[in-house]
């Protein structure tokens, strides 16, 4: 069973893809943490409630 691309063109793409995005559609920080100007303040709460009692 095999998925048709290897890792190495999947990665190309990706780059790729990385130089047509804008700042506006990256919804999470270098850090991976959600931007805080695109979300409410609750629902950054509700999330970081929802994570910590996941971990």
């Amino acid at each position: 069973m095999g998925i048709g691309i290897s890792v190495k063109e999947l990665m190309r793409r990706i780059d790729e893809s990385e130089k047509t995005r804008t700042q506006e559609a990256r919804i999470l920080d270098s850090k991976g943490n959600f931007v805080r100007k695109l979300f409410s303040q609750e629902t950054l709460q509700k999330t970081l409630a929802f994570s910590k009692k996941k971990s």
